[in-house]
């Protein structure tokens, strides 16, 4: 048996504190596909060089129980580690799911960070963000 290194989701791909989150949310650009809301915004100041584009997700307790919301959460950070969710290196992705969301099946709510990806490139190359 060979053993795989473990594919994780490294601390460099990850928004991890809440004046990240704010930045993004408040100059961000809004993305919207079926079962999410994206806010995209670029993470690339002139003094700062960030090779790795990075993902923070949000989900309220309104939106779901702690299950639910966890596994929502558990989805999204696998697309994203698996380039499902396709998007440039050097921005920042904030994803908030919608309520109908939480029922969804992993192949629909797959499919759905795919066209969130897609249209997030869209958005970067028409230079918006």
């Amino acid at each position: 048996m060979v053993l795989e290194p473990k594919k994780r989701f490294p601390r460099e791909h990850r928004l991890k504190k809440r004046w990240q989150y704010l930045d993004v949310q408040n100059n961000g650009v809004k993305v919207v596909s079926r079962f999410f809301i994206g806010l995209v915004k670029s993470s690339v100041a002139s003094d700062e060089k960030r090779i790795h584009a990075r993902l923070g997700i949000t989900a309220t307790g309104r939106y779901a129980n702690a299950v639910l919301r966890n596994r929502t959460k558990r989805l999204v950070r696998e697309a994203f580690r698996q380039g499902i969710i396709n998007i440039p290196d050097g921005l920042d992705l904030v994803v908030i799911p919608k309520k109908h969301a939480k029922f969804e099946s992993s192949a629909a709510i797959f499919q759905d960070l795919a066209v969130l990806g897609n249209r997030v490139r869209g958005i970067v190359e028409k230079k918006r963000c």
